[in-house]
């Protein structure tokens, strides 16, 4: 029997809804059918199939990194057939965001580990970008998942008849989203993990530091902390059953505020110092972020200044899990 290997990763659960319908549909064609969550893989185990599906979220327009770790570690596949489908965020039913160059990224390592990539496309789920913005209300998500649902099993069809379509991205708009990219893979992701903090609601269970993918959280007395390895997924603050995670207003006027010294220090250099000067501002940065981080969790531990430095915008907002499939 030939098989399908749909190999995903998902950080609140858009990218496994997609590869359980994906698999539901190859299943149905009598395939044997393995979804693999690469998460919880190793991807030297990886055994090529007929059908050898990748599937993906997208962060800051580009692949997460743990998903690129995965691809650049699978063994040479030359000649395997390969599709990839990306999933990026709407905030209502009229409007989604976009997958940016995160499909070339994909079918860039894909082709230089051997495999031919016959197709790429992209689909908006719900936006799990709780720690921003408040996700939608439960009955716009229903419509969204009906909508992209649907074009899943469509593309499911075309991944069956081996057709050959690749979803488009200017050169230009690849070149302008890799700078971005290059930002948000060294400092943004852990940008954005250290602007969490844990409220009064936590209750120490240590399900986000379980549940968390990349390992990066540990509980220390008691409350969740944020190491430097996040891929800012949204995992943990979406799946918090207290609701106790937020995104800190102190941490995020304090560590914005470092930042764009950094940046207009960092473009003066290049400009004008060069790269040693520009490499001195950056081992600066590290340094301060390090230490203004170690600072502001020890006031963290203070009782009296706790509401303080909970503040948060996303204490009301919903949080987000994709359903199960029915």
């Amino acid at each position: 029997m030939d098989k399908a290997i749909i190999s995903y990763f998902s950080g609140t659960g858009n990218c496994k809804r997609t590869a359980q319908i994906l698999g539901r549909f190859f299943k149905g064609k009598n395939y044997q059918t393995q979804i693999v969550n690469i998460s919880t893989s190793n991807p030297k185990d990886f055994n090529p199939a007929k059908f050898n599906i990748f599937i993906f979220p997208v962060y800051c327009f580009s692949m997460p990194q743990i998903m690129k770790k995965y691809l650049r570690r699978l063994p040479p596949s030359p000649g395997t057939n390969a599709s990839v489908i990306a999933t990026f965020g709407a905030q209502d039913a009229e409007k989604a965001g976009d997958e940016g160059r995160s499909l070339v990224q994909a079918r860039k390592i894909l082709t230089d580990k051997g495999f031919n990539v016959l197709y790429s496309d992209a689909v908006a789920y719900p936006s799990n970008f709780t720690q921003v913005v408040n996700v939608m209300p439960e009955n716009v998500e229903e419509k969204v998942y009906e909508v992209s649902d649907l074009k899943v099993a469509q593309m499911a069809e075309k991944i069956l008849r081996e057709e050959i379509y690749h979803k488009p991205c200017l050169k230009i708009k690849a070149f302008v989203i890799s700078l971005f990219d290059w930002m948000f893979s060294i400092f943004g992701r852990v940008f954005m993990g250290k602007l969490y903090v844990a409220d009064k609601k936590c209750n120490s269970c240590g399900i986000c530091v379980k549940e968390c993918p990349a390992h990066t959280i540990k509980l220390i007395g008691g409350k969740p902390f944020w190491n430097y390895s996040c891929q800012a997924c949204q995992r943990c603050i979406n799946i918090c059953p207290e609701k106790a995670i937020e995104t800190s207003f102190v941490r995020l006027i304090v560590f914005t505020s470092l930042f764009i010294a950094f940046v207009i220090k960092l473009i003066g250099a290049l400009v004008h110092g060069g790269l040693i000067l520009a490499f001195s501002y950056l081992c600066i940065y590290v340094i301060f972020f390090a230490v203004l981080d170690f600072i502001i969790r020890q006031f963290e531990k203070v009782k009296f200044l706790s509401p303080l430095l909970t503040l948060s915008h996303t204490k009301k907002y919903r949080r987000y899990i994709a359903k199960e499939l029915p």
